[in-house]
């Protein structure tokens, strides 16, 4: 399991790609981008608790149809 200094770098560097492909013109995909990183965040933190992952992927696919 990563430390958490790990896991920092690693979603900076989720993000870090988001903003660079905006810089080089990318859409309003983008947010979609951040959105999803951070839901595949949540749910894989709830890895014991099917329910909340059901939720959040629902949530997931509803972001991916914006």
């Amino acid at each position: 399991m990563e430390n958490y200094r790990e896991k920092a770098i690693s979603l900076i560097n989720s993000f870090n790609l988001v903003i660079l492909d905006t810089a080089l013109g990318g859409s309003n995909q983008r947010v979609k981008k951040c959105a999803i990183i951070a839901v595949n965040e949540i749910i894989h933190s709830h890895y014991y608790d099917l329910d909340a992952q059901k939720y959040w992927e629902q949530i997931k696919k509803e972001i991916e149809k914006l």
